[in-house]
């Protein structure tokens, strides 16, 4: 479409067509007025492009808190009863939800006193020794034991101390000769080179009001040995029906 060019100095009701419209020149409003009819309207245009994506809006406030749940509902009351009860009786488990206050087993918290009425049973797991320990503490948590054990190999009562690192031997009890060593773990060692039990390791023995008392015989499987530097002592007549060595000296009075 060519451009409109009105002439340039126009008298009142001066006409001018182009391009199919006509205008008329108004010297009270001193414009070009647009005379002729105006045109159908024409087709809508075809729909532009999409415009691009704009930038993402910033986040908005925090939106106040909700309100407060209900209260849920009381849960069930528990079922467990307790049968026989009283002060000090320690508790323990019964058939289904019952609960036993046992009349023997009893511990005081104000003196901090266990007491039992019976057997107090203390057994070795499967395989394993039984042990019952005193444990005592200096105040820096370096725990010193004395722990009492009823041996599963050698089936003897041990009495040990552990304040060096590791449990030593004090007191043992054989349970199949009834022998009794002092500081020493093995009481039957057949081994007459290397004297065990309490006349190797004992320092010494008082009796204030009492015998020592020697058997008439002496019988020990394995034999007798006294070592070099040792005296031995027994009351006579004593027969000996097993070996002896003596590297010692051995007084019969």
């Amino acid at each position: 479409m060519a451009a409109f060019n009105f002439p340039s100095s126009p008298s009142n009701g001066q006409s001018y067509t182009a391009n199919g419209v006509t205008f008329t020149y108004s010297s009270s409003s001193g414009a070009w007025i647009r005379s002729s009819a105006v045109g159908a309207q024409g087709a809508t245009g075809s729909s532009g492009s999409a415009g691009a994506q704009g930038a993402t809006g910033p986040t908005g406030a925090q939106g106040a808190a909700g309100s407060s749940g209900s209260a849920g509902a009381q849960g069930a009351a528990g079922s467990a009863t307790i049968s026989g009860n009283a002060d000090n009786r320690v508790i323990t488990g019964g058939t289904g939800t019952n609960l036993v206050g046992e009349p023997n087993l009893r511990f005081d918290p104000s003196i901090n006193r266990f007491s039992l009425d019976g057997d107090l049973w203390v057994e070795g797991q499967s395989n394993a020794s039984g042990q019952f320990r005193l444990v005592h503490d200096q105040g820096f948590q370096n725990h010193d034991y004395w722990m009492f054990e009823s041996n599963k190999d050698t089936h003897a009562l041990n009495i040990q101390g552990y304040g060096t690192g590791s449990y030593v031997d004090a007191l043992t009890i054989s349970q199949n000769t009834r022998s009794v060593g002092v500081v020493t773990g093995n009481i039957d060692k057949p081994n007459l080179s290397n004297p065990v039990g309490a006349g190797h390791s004992l320092v010494g023995l008082y009796i204030g009001d009492g015998s020592l008392m020697f058997s008439s015989a002496l019988s020990r499987t394995g034999g007798y040995y006294i070592s070099t530097d040792v005296n031995a002592l027994n009351a006579g007549p004593v027969t000996l029906n097993s070996n002896m060595k003596i590297d010692g000296t051995w007084t019969i009075v």
